[in-house]
This record gives C-alpha cells, structure tokens and sequence, in this order.
C-alpha cells in the first residue's frame, strides 16, 4: 500500500517538475463523453494538461444526476483523465467542471485555448442502451492444455449461461474439417448439421458474479468434459440460460501444445511444428494430410512424422486441404485453403516463374484502328536457355475481352515467333491482349492499346532539361516555369502558342535531403486548386515562360505545382508534359517531423517524433516549437442484434492528450507521447508561425484482434551484393527484433532448396551461404523464421518474426553487350542503315546471334513512354514469391487473466462494324500517318549485323530498337534519329468535319536547306471538303518557318477531302504532299419509314418531307409487294453495321450471310452495299468466310457447359441468346459449313438440358416463368430442326406448358401468355416431329396472344419481333399463318426504329417470300408519266433526292398490295429533345467545376462534359442501354487510357467530389474515345443516375455544329433520348 502511495506521489513529483522545465501550454477540457471501465460505462473528462493526481476531482465537478455509487473520479494517464465508473446505461448526465481548477503547473482552467477555438465547461452526455447477453471471447480455434483448461466467455447482464459441448466423432473428423465451418453465429437450423459428424458430450450451466452493467470475461471450466472423453475436436454452443434464441454464438477447439507453420509450394509442402508453450521444434508428431473427394478421385489420406528438428517435407504436386497433427493427448489441424499469412508488407513482383519463359515484343504497344500489329516471341526456360521449338496456342483478345482470332503458333528457323493481325477500321477501342499458351497450361499476355490517336510532332522540357528533378519557386509570390519547345525533326518550335493547368497540392516531403522529414499537412485544404493560365508565345529559339499567379499565397503550407504545360501545333493541338515545382510558404523557418516508427506503430506504446526547424534552404535552424497531440478517438462498445450476436461499434471524436513546447537549437529534438490505438494528430507549431500536422494510425485493429499474429513480426534482411554467380558465397545480415529458434531457408517456387536451423539473438546477426552451381533460376529467396514462447502471464501464442529477401544469380555468358551505329540526322524518301556490333562475343560461349531491328516514330512512343524491348532484362529479373504460409499462431486463444467459474449441475440439454459507330453515323476516315518498322530476324556473323529501311516523306524523329538473341544470351541497344527535309511540311488539321462546318487547316513551312529560299506553293482541295486553296511565291530565310492557314468547309457529301499540297524552288526543291479529311453528317442520319396497305384499284400518295434533310445525302428505298413489304436491303445494311460484340448481335450479324446467295444478293441489289461495306463484290467463297469468321466470334463465347456467355466464356449465361446461336450452326451446317463438332455437340447438349428440366434463371425478368418457357420452347424447335430430340421431351414440355397455361384441379394456371412466340416454337417443334395434333393445339395459342407492350423477358423480343419471327417459322414449315402478316404490317406502321432481332427477323420473313411467287400488277404515277408493274416477286428501288419528289402514288390493280418506302438523309437542322422511357441531359464543367455553356471557346481551352442518364419510371429496367455523344469538329477527347492526358482527374472537383472518383467507381460495361465521338454502354434502372464524364479541348479554330447526346435501349429501341444541346460552338483562335 505504501509503496503504491510513494510510486503515486513521485509520479505527481516529476510532473511538477517538468512543468517548470516547459512554458505554460494551453489548459481547457478537451474532452467529456462515454467511455469504458472495468467493462462497465463510465465517464470521462480528459485535460490538456495533467491535473495533480491527489485532487478531489469531485469538488471541482458537478455531476446531475448523481451517480449510484458517487460523482468518485479516478486519474489516469498521469492526471489528464479522470474517469467515473459504473454510472447508468440510457441515462443523460449533465457534467459541469469548475473554471477554477488548476492544472500541475499552476495554470486556470480556460473555455478558450490560443487559438480561441471554445472549450465548453459544461456538456451533457446520454449513456448508452445495454442488452444482456452472452458470447466467446476469442475466435480461436486451439486452447493449450498445460496453462488452464477453460473457454473464454464474455457475459453482460447475464448471471446464468448454459454451455452445449459437442465432440467430433473419430470417423466424422475429416469430414469435419473439409466441409463444416461453425465458428461464430450459427442459426439453429444449422446447428442441426452436427447431428452428422459430432455428439453431444456435455451440458451445463456457469453462474457468474459480474456487476450490473459490468461486461466481465469469465473461463468456463471444462474439465469435466476433459476428463471424461478422449483428445479431439469439440464445438462449443453457448446459449443464455433458459432461452431459446434464432443464432447462437458457436466455437469450435481442441487442447493443443502443437504449434504448427506450414509452407506450400508448387509440388512440395513443408511443415514446422513447434511447442506452443516453449517455441521449441516438436519432432516425432504424428501428421496426417487430407485431400477430400472431388469428381475426379475419392477422399484420400497419407501419414508422416515430424523430425526431430520440428520439420517434415511432403513432396507432391497435389497439395492437401488439411492438416492433421497429434502428440500424446494434443491434437492440431490446420486447413490450406483459407487463413494464410499476410506477407503484403515483403516486397515482392509480378512476373511468375514458370518453366518457360515467353518474351513478347513489338516495336510499339500503340496502334490505330485500321492499323497492322506485329509481334515477336522469345521461348526459353527459366534460365533464359533455348529450348525445343514448340507449338504454342495464341489467342487474340479485343477491348470487350471478346476472342478475335485463335492459332497454333510456330517458331521460325531462328528460334523466334512471329506474328501480325490486321484490325478493322472500327477495332475497339482500349488494351486488347494475346494470350499465349503451352497446351493451355502456362499463359502468358502482351498487352498493346488501340486508340484514335495522332503521334505528337513536338517534344517539351522544362527548366534544364532534366527530367524527375526538384524546382522550387520564390516564396509565396508569383513565378514562371521555363519551358522548351522543339519539333521532332529538330527545329524549335518558334512562334508556337503554349499554356498549362496548374493543380496545387499539399508538399509534404519538400526537401529532397530531408525525405524521412514530413513538413506541412496532407489534408490542407486548398481552395481553386486547378487554373489555366493565359496563353504565351515562344521566342524563336523555342524556349517560354509559364506564368504562375500568387493565388495561393496564403496558404501556409508547402506546396506541389503540378505544372501540365501544352504547346501547340499550328493548328491548335497540343503536346502535353508535367513538371513539379515546390513553393514554400513565406515563414523563415519551417517545422519537419520525423517519426521514429515505420507505418502504423504498435499500441499502447510510446512514439517518438524527431523535431527539425529549417530555413528556406532546408538548413537546420535554432526555434521554439509548441507541439500538440490529440487523438481521434473512436469509443468502442458492444452492440447485439440477432443475425450479428455482439459485436463492436464506436462513436468518434477528438480531444487533444498532451501539449508542450520545445526548443531546438539547430540539431534535431526527440519527443515522446504514450499512446493506446486509434488515430493520433500530431501538430507542431514554429514560433515563426509556420505548421506542420501530422496524422497517423497505431497497428491494433478492433476488427480483427488477432491481426498482429496474422501479419508477422518483419525481420530487417539484407544481402552483401545485388548478384552473385555460382559459386560465389553471399553473407546475410539479419535483424531481429526477438531472441529465439532460427529457420533460414533458400526457397524457391518448388520448395526448400537449403535448410539451415540456428539459434537467432535480438538484433544483429550474419549468416553465409554458399551459392551453388545447380541454383540456376530467379525465384530464389533467402527466407528466416524466428520463433520465441509467450510469457504465459498475458500472451499464450509464441511471437514469431519473418523475413523474405530476393537471391539474385545470374550467369557471365548471359548478357551481350550491344552497340548500335547509325546516322543521327537523316533525309525522308531514303534507305537508312543501322550497324550491329556484339562486343564481348568472346564471352558469350557458342552460339549463334540473331537481331531484330525496329524504327519507329517517337511522336507514337512518347504517347504511352513506351520503352524499348530489353530481353535481358526480362530473363534475369527476379520471379514472384509464390509460397503460400498457414500457421495456427493466430488462432490461439487467450484464456489467461479471466476468472474461471465451473458450472452449476443441472440444467436444459440442447434442443461484336461496330453498333456504336452505326447509331451516331458512319465513322469519318481521315489520314494519319504511322512510321513504324520491324525488321525480320538478321544472323549477327561474327559480332556483326546491318538492317536497313526505306523511309516515306516523313519529318520527325524515329527510334532504332535493336534485340539481340542466341541459344542463352540476350541484349539490346536503342537510339534515336531526326529525319527532316530541306523544306519540312506539315500539317494540322482538324480530326473530321461536319457537313456545312468551317474550319481551316494549317501547313507549317519549315526552311532547313541551309540557305534562303524563294518558292512557288499551290494548296488545291477536291472531294468532300470545299476550298479556294491557295497559290502563292513565298520567299523563307534559312531556318525560318512560315504557316499556310486555308479556310475550309464540309461539303454535303460524306466521305474524304482531299487536300494537295506542292512546293518548289524550281531546283532542288520539289515535294508533293497529299492528306485525306473525313467528312460526316453533323448528326445522326434521320430515317423516316412510310408503309401502306393499298387495297384492289385504290391509290398510295406518300407524304414526303425532305425539308429537314440535306438533299444531296439523301437515299431512299421502295418496296412493293403482294406480301408484306420488307426492304430487304435495308435490314441487311444496318445488321452489317450494328455488331455490338454480344452474344445476340454477333448472331445478328452473321445470320444475313446464310439467308443469301448470288440469285438474292442480285434480287435485293445488295452487291453495292457489298462492296461499299467489304471492299470486295459478292461471291459464294465471301459469304462461307463471313460466315466462319461470326462463327469463330461465338465459339470463343461458349461456356464450359455447353451455353454461351453474354459477352465471352467468363460472362452470364444467355439462355435465349444460346438457343439462336445454336440455330445458326444448325442452319449453317444444313448449307455444308463445317462446324466444330465438340461445339455444337456442348450446345445440344445444354439444349437438350433446357427442354428436359425447369433450370431457374438468376437474371431478371417481368416474367422469368415465360422466360424459361420460352428458351426452352425455341430449344426444341432448335434441337426437332436438327432432328436431335425425341417426340417424348417435346411432348412433356407441352404437358407441362399446357397445364401451367389452363392450371390444373385447384392449382392456379401460371397463364403463359405473354407472348405467343414461344407456342409457335413449340408448334414448330411438333410439327417437325409429326405430332400434328398437339402442333395445331400449340398453333391456336401462338395466333391467339399477342405480345404485351414494352415488356422485358430477357428474350431480346419486342411485338414486331415476335410477330415476324413466328410468321417465319410459320412459312418455313407450311403451318397456317392466320393473320399474323397483317397484325405485323400493323405493327410495323409509325415504327421508326429497329433492334437487331427486329432486323433478323424481317429479314427472315422477306427470304421465305421471295422463295414464293405470284403475279401482281401495279402503277407507278410520277409527275408527267407513270410506270407500270407487272411482277411475281417484290419490286426495289433505290434513288435519290429528285426521283423520290417525282414518285406521286402507286396505284393497285386487281389484288391487295403492300409498300414500303424508307427514305434517309443527313438533317439539316440539329435534332429536337425526345424522351421515351429513358432521359439524357449533357452538362459542361470548366476545370474549376463549375456549370459552363462553352457557345464560345478558345483553341487550347479544356471543358468537362457530363453526360447524366436515367429511367424515367420506376418500373423501367434497361440494362443494355447504349450512349452516344458525337463531338463537334473543333474539339478533341483527352483520352484518359493515354498517359499524355493533360490534368489530373482528382484535382477537379464536381459535387463536392473528385472528379477521378467518378471514373474509378463508376462501372461501364464498355467506353470509347473515338476521333469523332464518345461511346459507353450502361445498365439502367430506377430512375437511378448514371453519370458519365469526358474531357474534351478545343484545338481547331473553325465554326462546328453540335450535336445532341444521345441514348437507346439496344433491344427495345423505342426506348429512347435525345438530349438537348447548344446548337454551335465557336472555337477562336489564340
């Protein structure tokens, strides 16, 4: 007691003292709330400065009401807390502290602190509710038998508990262990399943002594079940005396001194066993390992023993699932399929090692749309050796992951795979990948992107050149960043414009020499953080100056300028690079902290902090500092409810926990705080007024308790060289921060190569290892365990420490050094030579070299900073670390310090052209050029190669890249030259035009002969772009530059402009230089669609409005028939532009190729839409290879089952989707197409599956029970067309449609009327198995019920549709067709819009007419004359403009006809806003985020566009909704997948958010930056908001038409929006 009292007093002692050693600091209440004592509610008042521990608190603090057990308050932490204990639950105290209380250093209590934040001295604080209840303390799984045999419970208001113990039945264990997982709260229903593998073996009750509302951990006693059963598996259920509860809290244990560590490998398993109690190795323990049984072997087992060292190796490639050990009356198990260790924080890579290494390469990984890709290969094994030329499968994937090209790939006579595809001119857009594969086993990826780019033709630094170096600016003022400019073909770039975005930031690491220093605060806030700045233009040797405003002067941190300058091309586009510059805020001195601590610091610890004050040069200064540490503080407690048990949950707030202030005097100061867990703020002030705060969190964890044991303790390794070579010895290092049994071990992906056990002391310790001569591979790490026992007193578990360090080894003939000899300047339209020289071939052993060469034009590489192929690189580099640890050493319970109670006797026992482009309009195809090379493989003879190229007119600067490869030996070398012509054009011009757009393009003249120059230039433009061009003499000095500015406009007409430029001196001089402008409709084509019935003698007179559209586009197309009018040609034009990717619309668009042949593509007129499309005229070997080409398309989609993924073979089921592919390969069989046979095998099987058994869809739909009917119906019509299904199948399925249909006794029919395409299918069905009766049954239904409006069964269907399609099927089998011709042509009548299942089923119906023929007759009025008909088959036409004014009528003769007349042209006008179940609004954003109409833009300019869309009723789901916003001609997207991008997302802020934020949370089925428009695919649904953003920049001047944005449901295109939208954008020039 004495000794207490004088431990109590000296403490209060030294307190003093130290006050008087420190100048006054703040003294105020920072605190009063609930908190936690004894694990009862208690309240807390917590000071900034301590409080002389021997005060009566009580007389300074009123407490109402007053609590039970008296206002009694106890110090802590030195006399800055007091706590009252045990005060109510649910009651609201009033706490007032007196404004007289002093602190230990004599100073009064303050409402205010220094910096007159208030402080109030009375707050009213409302306890929380308390629920009784009862749970297991700790998750574990192991209890150590030799300390205490109790199990940890934690009771509440609980005086009574009954504790259920089940034993796990020997013959059950494995069973157990594989399947079961009890641990935490269980229902009751599932606690039924121990009935299978265990008994019960104890029942009992355990009264408890814990205070009212005290929270108490007791060790309920279980010896009496220890003693009386043998050594197992038990599972504790614990329930509240005499309740029966829907969950209970479940444990499963067993007693154990055996510590197990287990170590996976490739084909090898380790396992260290070791006393929990003692950390000593265990040898001779019993193991067993268990593999369960899967479909492919039985459940099965193997024994082993531990050595004496604790160790036992398994070797086999089939790894178990659980381990089993057993020593005496211990039992362990550990499971390998969960719960390993987190070695996160041991750096690591990503590159696997593998048997074979595959090295892929091209000469870049940028290409457009249209583009060839090349690829190389390099196949050794994991030494970099040669190995046998194998065959290798590669598969190409595009942007959607859709498979595009699969092909067995075989190497060359040097060893090298070579490869090269050609992408489409609409190849999507974004990373595509080649997977390479050995026999679908090891798989590896190159990665390249497909965007719509332009390679840049400048290059920009800033200040010296140097780049990664730190600028700062002048304090807290304006300043200018320097900035050079310079063409790629090594002129400056004089005259040219540049500006930039600045975006400011927090600095917290100012000072390179200081980087372990943190100065300032990381959460500063700054407002307006992004600014452009004013244009500026470069003096003539390139070189500018950014100007930056003093707009953040008064911030009072450091700060990083993200400084993203453009400079411009003539034409306005930009060339983007960003540059850090720091500025310091205007205070002489400056504070850094230092922790002293690495990530988060243990709790319950005391940190420390290293204090530094430096001036503006970051030189150590004298200062007085004032330093603060609050903690942020979460008040945890426990919380119950039903389907959770207890579990935590806090309430947060801040209250500062000490404060002093501090001298330095030029060298750094160490200060210390105590701190327990949670997030602590650490603020330190300089008397020069300068902050820095600092935040951290400490290492416990609340949510998971145990997570210090789970993630290991790090010991510090390091190794005496970064490589070795066999047979050199390497010293080891190692650190440690315990004492204790040592394993270090050099393992690889394959298991432990060397084994070395010795004990480890704390701290430093050297360990050698001899390299050996078979070590040849680099996935080699030298790893160390230490292991040390628990005191008993407070901790059960041994701490164990890791360490993970990579073992470099590489051999001295593996790398050839290469060195590349070319011309540095060069002219265009000649042969260039790079020379190849290997210099320490004598070292290189014998072999025989090879080289690749590569050229290409840096304006591309730059892009991306692509980096050259280094095959030397890639071998030798380190290899994952693939080992996998599991330890029990984290699942240990902790029963020590809990009182153990014993139970109370008695008691109760336990009771795929591409769709986006098509909806905005064809896509404008403009010329860019792409300098790119790759050279076939040359022999390097005796060191020695030479590769040349001819170049084209090209100015800019290209990049050699050269590979060299052998048997074992690889290396590189790469250089750049500049390529430039006496008289260097370019030119700018805008990416596309608009028809009626004015624009300009701008020819850049650059004199580089050397001498003046007097020139004659003629500009001539032709085609779709109309001009007066340019003629001229124009007279240019050595080196100096001219622009060449022509006005342009877009023609009516689509297509290419064609722009020639010619310049001559009348000598040496004569260049001819020829570029292409795509030109496209300003908007969407508007297609209007006119049908009539015309009745026997009575006469059509369509009413035709061409006011709206441009004369010169339109194209119009009539059909007149005896049958419904179908245009043929129509359909098929737009399924070839629509394939989206999908399962659906890649059926769509192979489908038209089996319904044609030459006699219908000349009937239909379709050889010119052919041509137009493909470039090719029609032929029978065409369409097979079309076909073929959509069939391999969906074999890459078919899943493992037999079906076909929505997207690919990893995507949803579409069961509807997998029955119309299957028909399309049943139908192009019937044609003689070959058909993988294992294919179609697997999908008739799947079908076969739907019609036989009721398989439920988790994909929504209005009605998933005509969902079903209908895939399943159209599975039989698929599977009776392949004569594939038995007449028994179908006519169960008609049992049970007809009785859910009629319903059947008292049941309620399901009423399967939703459509009546589905009776038609299962007509079909029967029909074509004879079974007449039941298809004429089937029929009646499929005519009588009409499709319901609007409704979505996820069977791509829609009224036209399934009328179409069950009138095709109806044709195609003679069955009686009622008047479902007539209800289509009905339904078709005001139709404008068409899905693709839509199409395809017109299309089907047009073929099965034109197989029939009937003479009809007809006449054709036109304005002076009239044309007669007389035809037994459809009569098509297709005209323009002036033919379709002159059509006045058509009149029937004799029988009813049937006409169609769609006209389509490019709108004159932009288009009016149209709403129809889904809405689309578009909103512009300047850089600062705020709302902006840009009618008017400067070149350079950067605008933000949000494109919002929803539903616009609840009811509504579309969830494949299709976006489509066309850009005006004057802007350019920033496409956000290039890594020129010129402003950081994060740093604009929309809504209060973000603006990088949008883009990394919202998930997009698929995104586009196309040159002439932004494209995604969304799903909507309840009226919820989808926003999408792009950022878009000004760059040609001009005036552009704006188009609205637009959206449509892709198979219910009703579904509709077109947004408004400004109607012109100006764009002036700077």
């Amino acid at each position: 007691m004495w000794s207490s009292l004088l431990r109590f007093h000296l403490i209060w002692i030294s307190l003093l003292l130290l006050s008087s050693t420190l100048q006054a600091a703040d003294f105020y209440v920072s605190d009063i709330s609930e908190t936690t004592q004894d694990d009862a509610p208690a309240l807390v008042i917590r000071f900034t400065s301590p409080v002389n521990p021997q005060t009566d608190l009580s007389k300074s603090v009123a407490i109402t009401p007053n609590p039970t057990t008296g206002n009694i308050w106890i110090p802590q932490n030195n006399g800055r807390q007091w706590v009252l204990p045990f005060v109510e639950p649910s009651t609201e105290y009033t706490i007032k502290v007196d404004h007289q209380l002093q602190s230990v250093g004599g100073v009064t209590l303050s409402e205010k602190d220094s910096e007159g934040q208030v402080h109030p001295f009375e707050r009213t604080i409302k306890t929380r509710k308390i629920v009784p209840g009862a749970n297991f303390s700790d998750k574990g799984s192991f209890l150590v038998g030799n300390i205490q045999n109790g199990i940890p419970v934690t009771v509440i208001n609980q005086k009574s508990v009954d504790l259920d113990v089940f034993r796990v039945r020997d013959d059950a264990l494995d069973r157990f262990i594989h399947e079961t997982s009890f641990q935490g709260m269980n229902n009751y229903y599932r606690l039924q399943r121990l009935k299978k593998y265990a008994d019960l073996v104890h029942t009992a009750r355990y009264d408890n002594d814990a205070k009212p509302n005290q929270r108490k951990t007791y060790n309920l006693n279980l010896d009496p079940v220890l003693d009386k059963d043998s050594p197992g598996i038990y599972i504790a259920v614990i329930r509240k005396a005499g309740d029966y509860d829907y969950a209970y809290d479940t444990a499963v244990f067993t007693i154990t001194d055996i510590g197990l560590h287990v170590r996976k490998y490739q084909d090898s398993l380790v396992v260290y066993s070791h006393s929990i109690a003692t950390a000593k190795p265990m040898g001779n323990v019993d193991l067993r390992f268990l593999w369960p049984k899967t479909k492919k072997q039985a459940a099965h087992d193997q024994t082993g023993k531990t050595a004496l060292d604790g160790s036992y190796q398994l070797a086999t490639n089939d790894l178990p699932k659980v381990v089993v050990a057993r020593h005496g009356d211990s039992i362990s198990f550990l499971k390998l399929d969960q719960g390993e260790l987190d070695l996160s924080a041991y750096p690591n890579v990503p590159s696997l090692h593998r048997q074979y290494q595959m090295f892929m390469y091209g000469p870049r990984d940028l290409y457009r749309p249209g583009e060839a890709v090349s690829i190389n290969l390099l196949l050794r094994d994991f030494d970099g050796q040669k190995v046998a030329g194998l065959p290798l499968t590669a598969k190409l994937y595009d942007a959607r992951g859709e498979r595009k090209k699969q092909f067995t790939w075989q190497p060359e006579s040097t060893n090298l795979y070579r490869t090269g595809f050609q992408l489409d001119d609409n190849a999507p857009t974004g990373k595509w990948r080649l997977e390479v594969s050995i026999n679908d086993d090891y798989v590896n990826t190159y990665w390249f992107q497909v965007e719509d780019f332009l390679p840049e033709t400048l290059t920009l630094s800033f200040y010296d050149g140097v780049p990664n170096q730190t600028h700062y600016a002048p304090v807290s003022g304006s300043f200018e960043v320097p900035i050079q400019a310079d063409y790629l073909y090594g002129a400056p770039a004089a005259g040219n414009h540049a500006d930039a975005v600045i975006m400011v930031s927090p600095a917290t690491s100012p000072f390179p020499a200081l980087k372990d220093f943190y100065f300032g605060h990381a959460k500063e806030k700054i407002s307006h953080r992004t600014l452009k700045t004013p244009a500026i233009q470069l003096d003539q040797t390139g070189k500018g100056a950014i100007s930056v405003p003093a707009n953040w002067s008064n911030i009072s941190v450091p700060l990083q300028y993200l400084v993203s300058a453009s400079v411009y091309e003539s034409g306005g586009r930009p060339v983007t690079r960003n540059q850090q510059v720091i500025q310091l805020p205007d205070y002489d001195k400056l504070v850094g902290v230092q922790p002293l601590f690495k990530g988060r610091p243990a709790s319950d610890a005391t940190v420390q902090f290293k204090l530094l004050s430096v001036n503006q040069q970051g030189k150590p200064v004298s200062d007085q500092l004032n330093v603060r540490m609050s903690r942020k503080y979460r008040e945890y407690f426990w919380e119950y409810n039903e389907s959770r048990g207890w579990y935590w949950n806090y309430k947060s707030h801040i209250y500062a926990v000490g404060s002093e202030k501090v001298d330095v005097k030029g060298d750094s100061v160490t200060v210390d705080f105590p701190v327990q867990w949670g997030t602590y703020i650490l603020e330190v002030a300089s008397a020069s007024g300068a902050k820095t705060t600092f935040e951290f969190e400490t290492e416990w964890s609340w949510g998971n308790p145990n997570s210090s044991n789970i993630k290991p303790d790090m010991l510090q390794m390091a190794l005496d060289k970064d490589h070795y070579e066999p047979g050199d010895s390497a010293k080891l290092r190692l650190t440690s921060p315990i004492t204790g049994d040592g394993i270090i071990n050099v393992e690889s992906t394959n298991g432990v190569q060397y084994s070395l056990h010795q004990p480890i002391q704390k701290g430093d310790n050297e360990v050698s290892i001899d390299i050996q001569r078979d070590w040849n591979r680099h996935d080699l790490y030298v790893t160390a365990m230490v292991l040390t026992p628990a005191d008993q007193v407070t901790e059960v578990a041994p701490k164990r420490a890791l360490g993970i360090t990579h073992l470099s080894i590489i051999r001295p003939d593996a790398i050839a050094a290469v060195e590349l000899t070319t011309k540095d300047k060069t002219q265009p339209n000649k042969a260039v030579n790079a020379h190849i020289h290997v210099t320490n071939l004598s070292k290189l052993g014998d072999q025989q070299l090879y080289a690749t060469v590569a050229l290409v034009d840096k304006g591309v590489l730059n892009i991306t900073r692509y980096q050259p192929p280094r095959p030397e690189q890639y071998f030798y580099a380190p290899r994952r670390f693939e080992s996998e640890y599991f330890d029990i050493y984290g699942k240990i319970i902790n029963n020590l310090g809990y009182d153990m109670i014993r139970q109370k006797f008695g008691g109760d026992a336990f009771d795929e052209s591409d769709a986006a482009l098509s909806r905005g309009g064809k896509k404008p195809k403009s010329d860019v050029q792409i300098v790119s090379f790759l050279s076939e493989p040359v022999t390097v003879v005796n060191g020695e190669a030479d590769v040349s190229f001819e170049l084209p007119s090209f100015n800019g600067k290209l990049e050699w890249m050269v590979v060299v490869y052998g048997d074992h030996s690889y290396g590189s070398a790469h250089k750049e030259m500049i390529v430039a012509d006496k008289l260097v054009s370019q030119i700018a011009m805008p990416r596309f035009l608009a028809m009626g757009d004015n624009s300009q393009v701008s020819i850049d003249l650059h004199n580089l002969s050397d001498t003046d120059q007097t020139l004659e230039v003629r500009v001539e433009v032709a085609g779709a772009v109309t001009s007066a061009g340019l003629q001229q003499t124009l007279a240019l000095a050595d080196k100096e530059k001219t622009v060449l500015t022509i006005p342009i406009s877009g023609a009516d007409i689509e297509g290419q402009g064609v722009i020639k430029l010619n310049a001559s001196n009348g000598d040496d001089i004569n260049i001819t230089r020829t570029w292409r402008l795509g030109v496209r409709s300003p908007y969407p084509w508007a297609t209007h669609q006119l049908r009539a019935t015309i009745e026997p003698g009575a006469q059509w007179q369509p009413d035709v409005d061409l006011s709206e559209l441009r004369d010169n586009s339109v194209q119009a197309m009539l059909t007149i028939s005896n049958r419904p009018a179908i245009n043929f040609r129509s359909q098929f034009n737009n399924l070839l532009q629509y394939p989206y990717g999908c399962l659906e619309q890649t059926t769509s668009s192979t489908y038209p190729w089996l319904l044609l042949d030459k006699a219908m593509v000349k009937k239909f007129d379709l050889n010119s839409s052919i041509e137009q499309q493909f470039k090719q005229p029609f032929s029978e070997a065409f369409r097979q290879k079309q076909i073929q080409k959509g069939i391999e398309k969906l074999k890459a989609k078919q899943l493992s089952q037999g079906g076909f993924g929505y997207w690919d073979a990893s995507s949803w089921e579409s069961r509807w989707g997998t029955v119309y592919a299957t028909e399309l390969f049943i139908d192009a069989r019937k044609q003689g197409i070959a058909i993988d046979d294992d294919m179609l095998k697997r999908a008739i099987k799947r079908l076969t599956f739907f019609v036989n058994n009721d398989p439920k869809s988790e994909m929504w739909s209005e009605s998933p029970d005509y969902y079903q009917f209908s895939y399943r119906a159209y599975a039989a019509f698929v599977l009776a067309k392949a004569d594939a299904i038995s007449l028994g199948f179908v006519r169960r399925l008609y049992s049970q449609a007809m009785t859910n249909y009629e319903g059947e006794g008292d049941s309620k029919p399901i009423q399967l009327d939703q459509s009546g395409l589905a009776w038609m299918h299962l007509a079909g069905a029967l029909q074509q198995l004879n079974d007449t009766a039941r298809a004429q049954k089937a029929l009646e239904l499929a005519l009588k019920i009409d499709r319901k409006p609007n409704a979505y069964y996820r069977d791509y269907g829609s009224i036209v549709r399934d009328q179409a399609l069950s009138l095709a099927v109806a044709l195609e089998l003679g069955l009686d067709d009622g008047t479902l011709a007539d209800k289509m042509i009905n339904s078709l009548h005001n139709k404008r819009w068409f899905s693709t299942q839509e199409r395809i089923a017109l299309l089907k119906v047009a073929r099965q007419y034109a197989n029939k023929t009937s003479r009809w007759d007809a006449t054709i009025q036109l304005p002076s004359s009239e044309q007669s008909l007389v035809k037994t088959q459809a009569f098509n036409a297709v005209f323009d403009a002036d033919k379709l004014r002159q059509l006045k009528g058509i009149t029937a003769h004799d029988q009813k006809l049937y006409a169609s007349l769609q006209y389509q042209g490019a709108p004159s006008d932009i288009p009016q806003p149209y709403s129809e179940g889904v809405r689309i609004r578009r909103q512009y954003y300047d850089l600062a985020g705020q709302p902006t109409t840009p009618t008017t833009l400067t070149s350079g300019d950067l605008v933000i566009v949000e494109l919002s869309l929803a539903t616009v009723d609840d009811d509504i789901r579309i969830p494949d909704a299709l976006v489509v916003d066309l850009l005006p001609a004057g802007l350019a997207l920033e496409n956000q997948n290039l890594s020129n991008a010129s402003v950081d997302l994060d740093s604009i802020m929309i809504d209060e958010k973000p603006l990088g934020s949008y883009f990394r949370e919202n998930h997009v089925q698929y995104q586009a930056y196309r040159d002439d428009r932004f494209v995604a695919s969304v799903s909507l649904n309840h009226r919820a908001v989808k926003k999408l953003y792009y950022l878009a920049r000004a760059v040609t001047p001009g005036t552009y038409q704006v188009a609205p944005p637009f959206v449509e449901d892709m198979y219910r295109p009703h579904y509709r929006a077109v947004g408004s939208s400004i109607k012109t954008l100006q764009i002036q020039p700077r």
